[in-house]
């Protein structure tokens, strides 16, 4: 059996890339996600992706001041 694993980089990065992960994830299309952390809408994205079953990863943003 081959098997598609599908994964969405950046869910918390902006509100419209959030909707098109959760339509993706809805229509069964994806297998995970993972999470910047560093994003804008990450703390409601974490939250909204247990309401839709989705997986979850860490997408680490390491930065400098």
């Amino acid at each position: 059996m081959i098997r598609l694993v599908i994964n969405a980089d950046d869910l918390g990065l902006h509100p419209k890339i959030d909707e098109g992960i959760f339509q993706a994830a809805d229509a069964g299309v994806l297998t995970s996600a993972t999470v910047l952390v560093t994003g804008r809408t990450a703390p409601t994205a974490v939250e909204q992706a247990k309401v839709h079953g989705l997986g979850l990863g860490v997408h680490l943003a390491l930065t400098s001041h």
